[in-house]
């Protein structure tokens, strides 16, 4: 119930977005497939520990992160508000159950939040 603040699609995975929203995959796209699922789940699980979203309703925060060797995902930038960013730092930091991006996925990703 907490989290009804971001069922409109608040985080965007910048890069797997464009793939899961462009024209139909062509069948047996399982390099596609896989980014959409790793986004779908990306999200659900941010946004089950992100606890009173709507303390940050208009804000906006980028965040930049990194799948380390140590199997965790590490914040290596954020812009925008601070307020909203390090809540962000702290909800990524403390989500032990994020998936590990996929294998061809090896650059940093960047996650939009807009509250």
């Amino acid at each position: 119930m907490k989290h009804r603040y971001f069922a409109s699609g608040l985080l965007i995975l910048v890069g797997l977005l464009t793939a899961c929203h462009s024209a139909p995959n062509p069948p047996g796209d399982t390099e596609c497939d896989a980014q959409c699922g790793y986004l779908a789940t990306m999200k659900t699980r941010i946004l089950r520990n992100f606890e009173h979203a709507e303390r940050y309703h208009g804000r906006a925060c980028d965040v930049t992160l990194a799948y380390s060797a140590r199997q965790r995902y590490q914040v290596l930038r954020t812009t925008g508000d601070e307020a909203l960013c390090l809540k962000v730092w702290g909800v990524v930091a403390s989500t032990e159950s994020l998936p590990p991006p996929p294998l061809h996925l090896t650059q940093a990703i960047v996650i939009q939040f807009r509250p």
